[in-house]
């Protein structure tokens, strides 16, 4: 009777152990991918530049497989349902962000995706329109992001496998590669952008300015840059100035009085000083006056503008266009700006 006890207890304690042992456990494993070709075909890439349009700026390709491991190995397969959800970091004001700086993760709910049979979802993201993509933030509530511009960087993500089992990918960063040029293959001077009253009342006085961008897409760096115009003889000769933006080293500005009041303003770039190809610099033109009493008459803040400089690889001479003249318009209705005295 003993010994029949003692095996019962035996054979009762192995067993329990055995099953302990043999126990089988289960997780899931989620990766994540930067494609930058549709279908998520390809090589990963670790930049993409912005489109310019609604279609997709990068592909992020998520991959699930479910682990499968017991006392005899560990086997591994893609999972076959379930869905991918991606993450992107936030500033915590629906500002994209990198990684490191991220202050809330929002989900971009209105992309989430079932994955296929290999375990797979291929999630295009229209960068450029964030905000048009419905998104939950950190705290369940739904949030507009802000679409990305070439300001931003670099965008954080990582995707989130929802099925039996959960998992998550590790979060990484992906580089907004923008070309400053575009289409841009020369030397340019842009048309000026104005602020100040752009409907002033009849004699009234303003403070004005106009901003133009002198920028280098040719394939060498340039040198000995000259950028000249003139301001319209209408203007206050003495409230005048021209200034370099953003303020650099390596420019000398310089004008003279021609006529009643017009003052040709001229900036050359001090010798040993480049400008890269790709960068550009403004040149801001601050005046002051007051406009004639004429109703609808156009009145011109300046005359047109334009800059030579010379390629150092070849000592080639090139010249940008003449830039349209910032103007005005004199307005004699109710909605008129009134300005100064």
């Amino acid at each position: 009777m003993k010994t029949t006890l003692k095996t019962l207890i035996c054979t009762a304690l192995c067993c329990a152990a055995w099953s302990a042992y043999a126990q089988v456990s289960q997780g899931t494993t989620t990766a994540m991918a930067f494609k930058g070709a549709a279908g998520c075909t390809g090589a990963d890439v670790p930049s993409v530049p912005l489109s310019g349009n609604s279609n997709p700026d990068v592909y992020i390709q998520s991959t699930t497989t479910l682990n499968t491991c017991s006392p005899s190995g560990c086997t591994t397969f893609p999972v076959t349902s379930g869905v991918a959800q991606v993450y992107i970091a936030t500033d915590g004001l629906g500002n994209p962000t990198s990684v490191a700086n991220n202050a809330c993760w929002v989900a971009l709910t209105g992309l989430e995706t079932s994955v296929n049979t290999s375990g797979q979802a291929c999630i295009g993201i229209d960068l450029e329109g964030l905000s048009s993509i419905a998104a939950t933030d950190c705290n369940n509530n739904a949030v507009t992001l802000t679409n990305v511009n070439c300001s931003t960087r670099t965008v954080g993500f990582f995707v989130d496998y929802m099925g039996d089992l959960e998992s998550s990918s590790v979060a990484n960063d992906l580089t907004v590669d923008c070309n400053p040029c575009g289409t841009n293959s020369g030397f340019s001077m842009g048309d000026p952008a104005v602020t100040g009253a752009g409907n002033p009342c009849p004699l009234s006085r303003h403070e004005w300015s106009y901003t133009f961008t002198v920028q280098n897409c040719t394939d060498s760096p340039m040198t000995s840059i000259k950028i000249q115009g003139a301001t319209s003889g209408w203007l206050d000769a003495v409230n005048q100035s021209v200034t370099i933006l953003p303020t650099v080293e390596g420019w000398s500005i310089t004008s003279k009085t021609t006529g009643r009041n017009n003052r040709v303003w001229t900036i050359k770039q001090i010798q040993g000083h480049t400008l890269a190809i790709g960068a550009s610099v403004a040149v801001r033109v601050s005046v002051t006056g007051r406009v004639s009493n004429n109703c609808d008459e156009v009145m011109y803040l300046s005359g047109p503008w334009s800059a030579t400089g010379t390629k150092t690889t070849d000592n080639t001479q090139v010249t940008t266009t003449y830039t349209s003249r910032a103007s005005l318009f004199v307005d004699c209705s109710e909605d008129c700006q009134p300005g100064g005295n």
